[in-house]
């Protein structure tokens, strides 16, 4: 068993900042990247369902869903009525301090303080997270719970056995964040087996020592299991989630993480690209922008003054040395535990927001494996590795800005579309062009927003009823064009 005490835990606070100096420099970031994205908020379609059905409709809500996502889509709806520009921001605060949790936790288990930094403000500034951060906040806020819980374990397992009350915060902390959003019920479940490859040198005779070390963190399971029997208990025939299996997704949630690059994308197009102009303030983009020097400048210096010793010195002090492969499947676990959701649930989608949980845990993975590796101890290893993540973390900023006008005046356009459709210049079995505009492609950028932000939707969900919009370009006798040069759309016949 490796021996990480009270002695090894304040060895990683001296290694790493101080939590209020690490927020701050990570709200900066997170701030620099999404604050034109709470400021120019836009209400759309699924905005007006969560207003619909669920903000002052709670026991409606229950009786319809039961307790599926019953606090989260309750705050959130409460929150987006009342200002969706406030909505956004408290969200853009949370997911700082998730990334702050992420940061402490790979503190603890002895990575490098500047190598945390680094990963950390990478997971602030990632533009992937537009869609959890711009819309389903309830994302971010049930990851919040989780890495809270992730990182009160951590604590308590380096000052030695986990005290007997831990249990009953596992259990409120894991019910409380599945109430939220269920994405994460089954990653709390293998909150326990993390932990004990943390404390298991893989020998049988410590087995049984390293369980009883870690039994209250059992409480994590028996908070998932309380929410999973009253969803099952609560729920009606006419409830929007049911168990439908699809065990493929517990690998594919992985491997469609290569979507991630697709953020990226929008860099490519030169129409694209103008939309910073024309769709974001430059007052708000010079305050982001103030925000990202500030945070930047901040975290330069931690990096270059910071001296956190020899990396290979702690790892023969044995302070986070657990069996590589034993660790590595604890890990496994963790991963699999996120994914399975999707597994029970029928299947996992691009939606963006999904990512969010996965993109952090996966970095925590990542992360909590360096100080085992030789190879990443190595001096040059970590400057090349630290100067890579900063440079990334920087770049995702302005692209966060860019995917923010894109998606603005994707629902621009279909706000145009709306008002259109009320004069009666749309006629009936009109196909809509939402992906036309030359010279772009959106089969990738509008997997950013899961294709709620596009026209059809307002169509498709029902919300107005006096043309009947063409499912398809085949079945229309007319095509809705876009022209920018208008800033209107053209009713053209569709040429069989």
């Amino acid at each position: 068993m490796n021996d990480f005490g009270n002695d090894t835990e304040a060895r990683a606070a001296d290694l790493c900042l101080k939590p209020w100096m690490a927020y701050a420099i990570l709200c900066c970031f997170a701030l620099a990247a999404y604050l034109p994205t709470a400021w120019h908020y836009r209400l759309f379609a699924d905005d007006l369902v969560l207003f619909k059905f669920v903000h002052g409709n709670y026991m409606g809500f229950f009786h319809a869903q039961g307790i599926w996502r019953i606090l989260g889509l309750q705050v959130s709806a409460i929150l987006k009525h009342l200002s969706p520009t406030l909505d956004t921001v408290i969200t853009i605060f949370v997911h700082a301090l998730n990334c702050l949790m992420l940061y402490r936790a790979l503190c603890l288990l002895q990575v490098s303080g500047k190598t945390a930094l680094a990963l950390a403000l990478v997971c602030a500034s990632f533009p992937g997270y537009h869609e959890a951060i711009a819309w389903s906040d309830i994302y971010v806020w049930s990851t919040c719970c989780f890495m809270l819980l992730l990182s009160v374990l951590l604590k308590c397992n380096a000052a030695g056995a986990l005290p007997g009350r831990v249990f009953l915060i596992s259990v409120f902390i894991s019910f409380i964040g599945n109430i939220i959003c269920e994405q994460l019920a089954f990653a709390y479940a293998a909150l326990p087996i993390l932990l004990l490859g943390f404390n298991w040198d893989g020998s049988r005779a410590a087995f049984s020592s390293a369980v009883r070390r870690i039994a209250p963190s059992f409480g994590a399971v028996l908070g998932a299991i309380i929410y999973v029997a009253l969803f099952q208990l609560t729920s009606t025939p006419d409830s929007i989630k049911k168990p439908h299996f699809n065990f493929g997704s517990i690998l594919s949630t992985y491997y469609y993480q290569h979507a991630n690059i697709y953020a990226y994308e929008v860099w490519r197009y030169g129409p694209l690209r103008k939309l910073l102009c024309t769709q974001l303030s430059p007052a708000i983009l010079l305050v982001s922008f103030c925000f990202g020097a500030l945070g930047l400048a901040a975290a330069a210096y931690f990096i270059l003054q910071h001296n956190d010793g020899a990396p290979t010195a702690r790892l023969k002090q044995k302070t986070f040395a657990p069996d590589k492969w034993i660790w590595s499947a604890a890990l496994l676990a963790l991963l699999s535990g996120v994914s399975f959701v999707y597994a029970v649930g029928g299947g996992y989608s691009l939606d963006s927001r999904k990512r969010y949980s996965v993109i952090i845990l996966l970095v925590f993975c990542f992360g909590s494996l360096l100080p085992l590796f030789r190879t990443f101890q190595r001096k040059w290893m970590q400057a090349w590795l630290i100067g890579g993540l900063l440079l990334l973390a920087v770049f995702d900023v302005p692209t966060a800005w860019l995917l923010t006008a894109a998606r603005n005046w994707q629902i621009e356009r279909s706000t145009i579309l709306l008002t259109q459709v009320e004069r009666g210049e749309i006629p009936d079995h009109t196909f809509v062009e939402a992906y036309s505009q030359p010279g772009v492609d959106w089969t990738r950028l509008r997997t950013m927003w899961a294709g709620f932000d596009d026209p059809e939707s307002f169509f498709i969900n029902g919300y107005d009823s006096t043309i009947l919009i063409a499912q398809n370009r085949e079945s229309a006798s007319h095509l809705a064009v876009w022209r920018e040069d208008k800033q209107l759309w053209v009713i053209e016949p569709r040429q069989k």
